[in-house]
């Protein structure tokens, strides 16, 4: 059984907007990559269970980056308060 997609977006918009999600995704998680990199995340040893944890954090994250996004400019423009600073 295959799935199709819903019948009121046509099949050529489907495919955009999928291809639209999927770069997001991709550059999310370049950026979440990037971070991690410029904090030292890859200079510390890290046990399995830890990076199962860092895993299921970078999937959740990419694959909810609309919300991401929608915060983080929120964020930008004064509407949420900065996150707290150790």
């Amino acid at each position: 059984m295959m799935t199709q997609p819903p019948a009121f977006i046509p099949r050529r918009r489907w495919k955009v907007i999928l291809a639209a999600y999927l770069v997001g995704l991709l550059i999310c998680e370049l950026l979440l990559l990037l971070s991690a990199y410029q904090s030292g995340g890859f200079d510390r040893p890290h046990s399995l269970a830890d990076l199962a944890i860092i895993g299921s954090y970078h999937l959740a994250t990419g694959l909810l980056w609309p919300v991401v996004l929608i915060v983080f400019i929120l964020q930008l423009s004064g509407l949420l308060p900065q996150p707290i600073q150790f």
